[in-house]
């Protein structure tokens, strides 16, 4: 067996403990890069294992069924993770280190083996990506030189997991520890904001640069399984965007400049925004005027009540339905936005309104899987808040929602939410 020595293999160890990820249950963006490399390689099976004291554990395998681990001492992995590229084996049968191996005479009968290194930016090796195949096989350079970036991708995946774990348990410390719960988290969440945004960025550029083909032409399958992690990615650092905004809004850093505004006007500037989500889902957005009451309002903050509320009525509404946005001039001024979705009980709006209590609202058959963080409504109503305004939810299950926003006309000093 492979092994690095002494105090060195007890530091890999332990930063490979460190990522909380030995044992836990499969996860979509692992699935992906794993089904990427074979078929990048043209391999039948591909694992990403990580190498722990007395076994290898693979977090994702791919044409193989119900292989979770294996004893360390019989891997090909604990021999690559010492490696400073990809350990290819071309022929196991013609390998003395390999030929003897379980995994060669016994199910899956290996024959080909390339794995590339997972290197912390610790500089630790936890594991591999590997490719495998039942017939004697060389990578050509493309190949190889992708096998290392999709494993640099699912090391990026790995450190981002550990910081998003280390921050929740931070936060739940910081919960119990702290009589300002909320605002204890907050301040948390800003401070975190760099380290969790810097190893998203690199995934989203990774997948970027395997999607531009830089290292030569994929076929389209793999180019659709490339977009699957960029947008996986994406949408995390939206949830890691929207989770900061709603932070600095808890923590009283957000300063209002107000200005008079024309709320149809930008109504439908935030149904241009939005033209290409309601587009993909067949959805119709209907103004009611192309004039309508102006208000002091914070033209950037009111936006994005817009575009949270209406954004949610385009996921969660079905396809080919429509969503109207009204006005009632007075004082207060009063926006409707009605859709036509699967609507909420009351429990639902309730759970709606408050951060990280998402509503438990089933989509309609037609509904896309992708809902959004579950922040908009709550970062929405704290936007109008901080305009002495009011945000309501009217609905009934079967019978669409219609949010209601309510802003005074004029506007005195703005105060914090409650």
């Amino acid at each position: 067996m492979a092994v690095l020595s002494g105090e060195d293999e007890d530091a890999r160890l332990a930063a490979l403990r460190a990522l909380q990820v030995l044992d836990t249950l499969p996860e979509a963006a692992f699935d992906q890069l794993c089904q990427l490399a074979a078929r990048t390689c043209r391999s039948p099976m591909a694992f990403i294992s990580l190498v722990d004291a007395e076994r290898v554990w693979f977090k994702s395998a791919f044409g193989v069924e119900g292989v979770r681990e294996m004893p360390r001492h019989r891997s090909f992995c604990s021999h690559a993770i010492t490696e400073r590229g990809v350990l290819e084996i071309e022929d196991t049968w013609a390998d003395p280190v390999f030929v003897e191996s379980p995994l060669v005479t016994g199910p899956p009968h290996t024959r080909f083996y390339a794995g590339a290194p997972l290197i912390l930016r610790s500089g630790y090796r936890v594991g591999t990506l590997c490719v495998l195949g039942d017939r004697p096989g060389r990578l050509d350079d493309d190949q190889r030189a992708s096998l290392v970036d999709l494993s640099q991708i699912a090391t990026r995946f790995l450190e981002s997991r550990q910081i998003t774990v280390d921050a929740v348990s931070d936060l739940a410390r910081a919960k119990m520890a702290a009589e300002m719960a909320d605002r204890a988290k907050s301040e948390f969440l800003a401070h975190m904001s760099h380290e969790l945004r810097t190893p998203l960025n690199a995934v989203i550029g990774f997948a970027d640069m395997l999607r531009l083909q830089l290292h030569g032409p994929m076929l389209p399958q793999y180019l659709d399984s490339v977009e699957t992690i960029a947008t996986s990615g994406r949408h995390l650092l939206d949830l890691i965007n929207d989770l900061l905004d709603l932070a600095r809004i808890e923590a009283g850093a957000i300063e209002l400049q107000t200005e008079p505004v024309e709320l149809a006007a930008l109504a439908h500037a935030t149904a241009r925004m939005l033209e290409p989500l309601a587009d993909g889902r067949g959805v119709g957005m209907r103004i009611e005027g192309r004039r309508g009451p102006r208000v002091q309002v914070d033209r950037r903050a009111i936006q994005q009540v817009l575009i949270n509320i209406v954004g949610n009525a385009i996921k969660f509404g079905p396809e080919n339905s429509e969503i109207v946005v009204a006005f009632a001039d007075g004082d207060p001024v009063e926006i409707r936005v009605r859709d036509e979705g699967p609507g909420m009980t009351l429990r639902q709006i309730e759970r709606a309104m408050q951060p990280y209590g998402r509503a438990q609202i089933e989509p309609s058959h037609t509904s896309p899987s992708n809902g959004g963080t579950g922040l908009g409504l709550p970062i929405a109503h704290r936007l109008v808040e901080l305009h002495n305004g009011r945000l309501r939810i009217d609905s009934t299950p079967g019978g669409g929602t219609t949010v209601v926003i309510s802003l005074p006309k004029n506007q005195p000093a703005p105060r914090q939410p409650s």
